[in-house]
């Protein structure tokens, strides 16, 4: 006796579809759009700004750093006891 996910293919069909057209959209449609005269000039807009695409989070960036280091010593000398 088969488990009962077994008997229905259709999910696995449908998860080979789905990651069948994300491997098409990310592979071939999206490189095939940056050529496109607009997006060429986006991506260069953003390449002379100094802009990283791959860039998770804004606190990674350079600038965020020293007001974040500014913030936490403000933030921790509050809670110092002096005698």
């Amino acid at each position: 006796m088969q488990p009962p996910h077994c008997d229905n293919p259709g999910g696995w069909l449908a998860l080979c579809g789905i990651c069948t057209a994300a491997i098409f959209l990310w592979g071939l449609v999206l490189p095939w759009v940056a050529t496109w005269p607009s997006m060429a000039a986006r991506i260069e807009r953003n390449a002379a700004r100094g802009i990283d695409p791959s860039a998770k989070f804004y606190s990674e960036l350079e600038s965020f750093s020293s007001r974040e280091a500014e913030f936490r010593g403000r933030e921790s000398s509050r809670f110092v006891i002096t005698r």
